[in-house]
């Protein structure tokens, strides 16, 4: 794990990051809102009854591992690379490439659920070619649109997302949430996953893009 020096645009595009991301999790609550901030980058998508937001992107910043970054208020960022242990044996893997050229892997994995809802979503999966058919332009017009609430000292301060993030990264969530929604509608077609209700399944999944730093998530 390396870190280096890092500038105030990429602390804003990592908090706004995790709070336009992260649902409400017990992790989440016994962190500090400090620790976060320093965090490696997991996704964990938890298709919980009830809790699919508006757009059906439910890849989250959800799987977090705290720094240990130096003294108090160090100015570094994290490399955000490295796996999680809960996507050692994934049920899917997809390798896609940012604009940059720089090569990514998205590793997902089947969590918990009725025996068999894991056995038809691990086959979904494992068959589908979810790359392939993933919206990827749609899903990042869609990004590129949109607003962005970024929390300052000073008051939340609304920026359009094309400001705050860089266009790797606008890309990365464009293909994370393209494929999300592959899975989903997949999901829904076998009955697993309600469109109104959910489902009480739980995946998780992690992208890793090489030495992917907070310092590249902005412009």
């Amino acid at each position: 794990m390396t870190t280096e020096p890092h500038d105030a645009d990429s602390d804003r595009a990592m908090n706004a990051l995790l709070d336009e991301s992260a649902p409400p999790t017990p992790l989440a609550e016994a962190v500090s809102d400090s620790s976060l901030r320093e965090m490696v980058r997991g996704a964990e998508w938890n298709a919980r009854r009830g809790r699919r937001q508006a757009t059906p992107r439910a890849l989250v910043i959800g799987t977090v591992v705290a720094l240990a970054l130096g003294g108090t208020g160090a100015a570094a960022a994290a490399t955000l690379s490295g796996w999680q242990p809960y996507v050692a044996n994934p049920d899917s893997v997809v390798h896609f490439t940012l604009p940059s050229g720089r090569e990514c892997e998205l590793r997902s994995v089947v969590r918990e659920g009725d025996p068999e809802d894991i056995k038809e979503a691990q086959d979904v999966f494992r068959t589908t070619d979810v790359l392939a058919l993933a919206d990827i332009d749609g899903e990042l017009a869609r990004i590129v649109a949109r607003d962005v609430t970024v929390r300052g000292d000073d008051g939340d301060t609304v920026v359009p997302a094309t400001e705050l993030y860089s266009e790797d990264e606008l890309y990365r969530q464009a293909v994370v949430g393209a494929i999300t929604n592959v899975v989903w509608d997949e999901l829904e077609d076998r009955g697993v996953v309600d469109p109104v209700t959910g489902s009480d399944l739980s995946t998780g999944s992690q992208d890793d893009c090489a030495q992917f730093t907070q310092a590249d998530l902005t412009q």
